[in-house]
């Protein structure tokens, strides 16, 4: 891969990844034959963009996974690879790398600087009245892209906002 082409994946990815946070999607979808795609409230959104072919996404796979050696053998072995993109102020994305019919596909989410309030999220105030209390157990469960690790963060964000104490969480991946 030469340097032109090194930029010119760059460029590409972070662009999307950069228009991904202004229209505050969760997650830029990347899949050869289709328009790059973002999911925004749950809701997927396609861009006004020309379909992705299999050169675009070698490239982006090859800047990305194939200049690293443990992330080219974690590849190989798997199937499939994660590993975070991270743009100086923009935010940080954690990335999963895969094949699909024979070409790379990637899943993108967005990982906000820091962890929104629940008042940003909307969230009900029977939110802050767990948060308030002084011990027990909170479980938060859904599928994919509804907002589990964003709520448990602003969580765990208003209680270290709001009062000392010791907390433990289960989460994989982290995010913040």
């Amino acid at each position: 891969m030469d340097s032109n082409d090194r930029q010119i994946a760059k460029e590409m990815m972070e662009s999307l990844l950069i228009q991904a946070c202004k229209q505050r999607a969760s997650d830029l979808l990347l899949t050869v034959g289709a328009e790059p795609t973002f999911r925004i409230d749950g809701k997927i959104a396609r861009l006004q963009h020309d379909k992705l072919r299999p050169e675009d996404t070698k490239r982006i796979f090859e800047y990305y996974v194939g200049l690293s050696d443990e992330l080219s053998q974690r590849f190989k072995e798997r199937g499939d690879v994660d590993f975070n993109i991270p743009i100086t102020n923009v935010g940080r994305f954690r990335v999963n790398a895969y094949k699909q019919r024979g070409s790379y596909a990637f899943a993108a989410r967005v990982i906000h600087p820091r962890p929104l309030t629940l008042q940003e999220l909307g969230m009900p105030d029977i939110f802050t009245s767990f948060a308030n209390r002084p011990n027990g157990l909170l479980i938060i469960t859904g599928p994919t892209g509804c907002g589990k690790s964003t709520t448990l963060a602003s969580i765990v964000d208003y209680i270290n906002e709001t009062r000392d104490g010791h907390i433990i969480t289960l989460e994989d991946p982290v995010e913040y």
